[in-house]
């Protein structure tokens, strides 16, 4: 043991000869708080646990506030300064906890980008309290500003009036805070903003027309494309992490595109594989719609730099497109118009790039279809028939006879007889 540390000396006093602005107020609130949330800590020693931090009755509200951003901004930042940042947020609290003559405490969640507060408001009545807190996380928003660049979201619990209470609460807290990706820098949540439902949500009838918009190298076409694939996000409440995975799968195929237009791997690798990481990385939905409209930016000045036929990039879109909606029935008017093309124009272009009219292609392309549906399950001609956007039974039998010189039914047969033979 070191010469300047004696027995008698008291834990705050070792604490600040080994760490600078760490005291044992820090310890015992970060100790009190996970033992709370954890539900970790002695019925029988809660009073002495309180005591280590000027508490006489348990808290009954707490508030969970998250340091938005906070990745970002520590990137900046030494480790240790990093730590001091966010000590200011809690400091901020006890200050302010002080001069209101409010028994409570706050601390640093570590590793994390949140810091807790507690609060003991039990001679508040219900209307009281929540004019008090209001004004109180506000207060704390105001003063952290004049110190620091950060926003702060807060969430607030119920009342908690027992140690059972808190454990369930600060995870519904938690998930309420998760959801700050889609409201965005500075929310105010309570704990049922946490139950969110989420629904499905298919990208592949949006990537087709955006590969369109891309190609052509329409501005206000690639934002509009954008914006309509967001917005089905948006109204999805995919997870966060299940959101950001479904953009990073989504560049990626542009990134294929782009390779299948002419564009070298490695040129094509060094827009997305940076696009996706901070698309991993981001912490708010407003900033990865930021980032994937500057990726398909940068695409489209890249296909114009390598693509020697500015027509070779209808072709691809126009095929995905058509495998997403063969099912149901395609018009003219509504292909063209997703292309942003005139029908008569998209007519034109189409011919000279499929070599066929649209309902030629269309019609070849669902029939094959058909074929694989024959070969591949036992769903009746009938089924197929409407599942491949024909209208009628009657209808598919003779388109599929007179493409493939057998009814349906006869070319199951023949397949069925062919795989006994094998």
């Amino acid at each position: 043991m070191s010469s300047h540390i004696t027995p008698r000396m008291t834990i705050e006093e070792q604490l600040s000869y080994w760490k600078w602005d760490f005291t044992s107020l820090d310890l015992f609130s970060s100790e009190l708080a996970y033992s709370l949330v954890f539900e970790n800590i002695r019925p029988d020693r809660v009073a002495d646990a309180l005591q280590t931090v000027d508490l006489t009755t348990l808290p009954d509200y707490f508030l969970l506030i998250q340091i938005d951003d906070y990745s970002f901004l520590s990137k900046r930042l030494e480790i240790t300064r990093e730590f001091f940042q966010k000590d200011l947020v809690v400091n901020t609290i006890r200050t302010y906890l002080k001069e209101l003559r409010v028994s409570g405490f706050a601390a640093n969640l570590i590793n994390t980008d949140r810091v807790i507060c507690f609060l003991c408001l039990e001679e508040y009545g219900t209307v009281a309290v929540e004019e008090f807190l209001m004004g109180f996380v506000e207060e704390v928003r105001r003063r952290v500003r004049l110190h620091t660049s950060y926003t702060l979201s807060v969430c607030t619990s119920g009342r908690c009036t027992s140690l059972s209470h808190f454990p369930p609460m600060y995870t519904r807290l938690q998930q309420a805070l998760d959801w700050t990706f889609y409201y965005g820098q500075g929310a105010d949540l309570t704990a049922q903003d946490g139950q969110v439902v989420s629904t499905p949500v298919d990208l592949q009838q949006h990537y087709s027309s955006l590969l369109a918009a891309v190609g052509q190298r329409n501005e206000q076409q690639i934002r509009q494309r954008a914006e309509q694939l967001f917005q089905a996000l948006g109204s999805a409440k995919l997870q966060p992490q299940q959101m950001r995975v479904e953009i990073v799968r989504l560049i990626h195929r542009v990134e294929s595109w782009c390779v299948q237009c002419a564009v070298p791997e490695q040129t094509a690798a060094a827009i997305s594989g940076p696009c996706a990481e901070q698309v991993l990385s981001s912490q708010f939905f407003f900033g990865i719609r930021a980032l994937f409209l500057e990726f398909c930016q940068q695409v489209a000045h890249v296909l114009e730099q390598y693509d020697p036929n500015p027509e070779h990039r209808f072709k691809m879109p126009v095929q995905a497109y058509i495998s997403q909606h063969y099912s149901q029935p395609i018009w003219l008017e509504d292909i063209a118009q997703a292309f942003n093309f005139s029908p008569c124009y998209f007519t034109q272009v189409f011919k000279k790039q499929f070599g066929v009219t649209l309902n030629q292609y269309l019609t070849q392309f669902r029939i094959e279809k058909g074929r694989e549906l024959l070969e591949q399950t036992g769903m009746s001609v009938e089924n197929i028939a409407y599942l491949t956007g024909f209208n009628s039974r009657s209808y598919f039998c003779a388109t599929f006879k007179r493409l493939v010189g057998v009814t349906p039914n006869k070319y199951r047969q023949k397949i069925q007889s062919l795989e006994k033979r094998t």
